[in-house]
């Protein structure tokens, strides 16, 4: 039995043949390999060389092969036999599609490691060929992938986007990825200038667009635009003026005197009345908009409290 070692030196990945005499040797693995403790030479001339597992026997590829750990001469192109599996099998009665074999399969033709008996499927595979997919056939049929799409149906335009189908009427393929149309698909990570950022993956303008959780809103000339999301609605709203609420959004009261009216006040503190609450010269910021109330200069939840002759005790 023959051993192969691999060992890096100086950053460079060395392989090592183990010989009959205990000895390591070198070998350069583009053009060396290692078969029964010794280095071959892999190409000699036109000729391609491997080494047969099991009887540890280089053979010349063109000439021979190895199956069921044999060496084999190759008799022609037309030879009843071939080696799936390591077996050697009948190609009159059976198909091999890549090493998968099919007894009985010699009506159909292989896509891939599939069987497409009688060629009744279209066949996709990727671009590696180690995927594929069968579909039913039909008109104007193409493959993206593994997958099928068809190029035209009712006047639409159908396209392929990295193994992904999709219509070109509604989307668009950018950067290998299906964005909705007239949109670029971008990263976190890509560097797009200080006036774009990512709104769930598409690059946004922040210019023209606010971005709210992810979906992308226009912005509002004259607004410290700001996004306000309750029980599943985005309101959009300007935070100079207006503040987010379990609620909604309500107006903020300006605090600033002037000669019409004076401002609320909550112990020395401003305060807007419809969105805060002051207990007694206390104040609890956006206790009226969480449903509060004072009990002497001490504030509570409605929703599972009670407040009684100054006394705040808990609902049962």
């Amino acid at each position: 039995m023959f051993m192969i070692y691999d060992y890096c030196v100086t950053g460079v990945r060395t392989k090592y043949c183990l010989g009959k005499d205990g000895r390591l040797r070198p070998y350069n693995d583009l053009n060396e390999g290692c078969c029964n403790s010794g280095i071959y030479n892999k190409t000699v001339g036109a000729d391609n060389f491997a080494c047969c597992d099991g009887s540890y026997q280089v053979y010349n590829i063109r000439t021979h092969f190895c199956c069921e750990n044999k060496l084999r001469r190759i008799q022609d192109e037309t030879q009843s036999y071939e080696c799936c599996q390591n077996e050697l099998r009948d190609k009159k009665i059976g198909v091999c599609c890549e090493n998968v074999y099919y007894e009985h399969g010699r009506k159909g033709e292989c896509c891939g490691q599939l069987l497409n008996k009688r060629n009744q499927y279209f066949c996709c595979k990727d671009k590696s060929s180690i995927s594929a997919k069968l579909h039913q056939k039909t008109s104007n049929q193409k493959c993206c992938g593994i997958n099928s799409y068809n190029k035209k149906t009712d006047n639409k335009e159908n396209g392929c986007c990295e193994g992904v189908p999709y219509s070109t009427l509604t989307s668009d393929c950018s950067n290998g990825h299906v964005v909705p149309k007239g949109h670029a698909w971008c990263s976190a990570d890509k560097i797009m200038g200080e006036q774009y950022k990512c709104c769930d993956g598409l690059r946004l303008d922040t210019s023209k667009y606010v971005c709210c959780g992810e979906e992308k809103i226009s912005k509002i000339t004259g607004y410290e635009n700001k996004c306000c999301l309750v029980n599943g609605n985005i309101e959009l709203y300007d935070a100079s003026k207006q503040t987010c609420t379990q609620k909604g959004v309500v107006g903020q009261l300006s605090v600033t005197s002037s000669t019409t009216s004076k401002p609320d006040m909550c112990g020395w503190n401003t305060y807007n009345r419809f969105v805060d609450l002051c207990c007694q010269g206390v104040l609890v910021e956006k206790g009226i908009v969480n449903e509060m109330q004072c009990c002497g200069v001490r504030p509570y939840f409605t929703t599972n409290q009670t407040c009684l002759d100054g006394v705040m005790r808990n609902n049962r």
